[in-house]
């Protein structure tokens, strides 16, 4: 096995394991009615069972180190390896005490700095003019019209039990959209840039390079991949003060849960926001926990802030387009 086989046997298991659907609680609507129906419930979410052999897989991506060697590309796939098992050991503790450390272990954590921006942020008194009017149907109409012009060969479909009211699943070359949710047409052209103009097209030109990692994305590419998606929304005019409030409120949200309940959470978030966008902000944070009565936290949220404010440090963001590359995984000469 040399470089390439690693590569292939790398993505082969990536494609089993990667993905949200394991973290997001297939109990949502149960729960999220008992917890406004009590003014002291926290939600006791319920995931699905993992369907692939996690010893089994955590072996294999060790063998694969054996058969690198000091190259840039292994390197790069060396970090990836590293970043699966973490991965999969976050996927083993769910429910568990140590799913937060797992999780701190893969995304990180928020720095105090950024709490503070995120803080600061959430000040701003803002109004929301938007009218939700827009069914997760007629969504869909309008991604599929915009995935065809575009020329982005990727399928637009309606789930349930998704974390967020959209996801993209690169592995399935989709986009889902929650069952059941109601959008702005505001929302819908944000949509378009963010999960077609950046993710599906980054993922499109990683599936064109000779290797295999700069499609299912470099160790640390997840914050470039939502930051950059945040930055070109401003670019292309479609962000508004609300999307930025937002993501400081998913900064916010996953500050509090490492050390709060989800209800504690929650009461601090709705003095900013709606019930049900503090209620969903604080179940993205909480996502992984069986009982929330807990502190912890699954602290993917807080990297779209991050890594907006990384992204926007790069002159060319163009060269961010040539596959799913991580800000911190290349070489800095690279952006000159």
């Amino acid at each position: 096995m040399g470089i390439k086989a690693a590569d292939e046997c790398v993505y082969v298991i990536w494609k089993r394991i990667r993905g949200l659907r394991y973290v997001n609680p297939i109990n949502q609507d149960q729960e999220k009615k008992k917890f406004f129906a009590s003014p002291s419930y926290n939600p006791h979410f319920q995931y699905p069972p993992l369907k692939f052999d996690a010893d089994y897989y955590k072996k294999k991506l060790r063998e694969c180190k054996k058969h690198l060697d000091q190259s840039g590309i292994a390197h790069l796939i060396n970090a990836k390896i590293d970043k699966l098992i973490l991965w999969i050991e976050l996927l083993e503790n769910r429910g568990k005490e140590p799913y937060t450390k797992c999780g701190i272990a893969y995304y990180g954590k928020p720095s105090p700095e950024l709490v503070e921006t995120a803080k600061k942020i959430l000040a701003k008194k803002i109004k929301d003019n938007e009218q939700y009017t827009l069914s997760a149907k007629e969504v869909a109409e309008f991604l599929r019209r915009q995935a065809k012009r575009w020329n982005i060969p990727w399928s637009i479909e309606i789930k349930k039990h998704l974390g967020a009211r959209a996801d993209n699943v690169t592995s399935e070359k989709t986009i889902y959209l929650k069952h059941g949710e109601q959008f702005s047409v505001e929302d819908a052209k944000r949509l378009a840039i963010h999960e077609l103009g950046v993710h599906a097209r980054r993922a499109l030109m990683g599936e064109q390079q000779s290797y295999k990692i700069f499609l299912i994305g470099t160790a640390e590419y997840e914050a470039t991949e939502e930051g950059l998606a945040a930055a070109v929304e401003e670019i292309k005019q479609v962000s508004t003060p609300k999307v930025l409030k937002s993501y400081a409120g998913r900064v916010l949200a996953v500050h509090l849960s490492l050390k709060h309940s989800f209800r504690a959470v929650y009461s601090h978030l709705v003095e900013y926001f709606a019930p049900q966008e503090a209620y969903q902000l604080t179940m993205r944070a909480k996502r992984g926990m069986l009982d929330t009565s807990q502190p912890g936290a699954f602290t993917k949220d807080y990297i779209y802030l991050k890594g907006m404010e990384e992204v926007k440090k790069i002159k060319d963001i163009k060269k961010l387009f040539s596959g799913r590359i991580g800000i911190e995984d290349m070489p800095k000469e690279y952006f000159d």
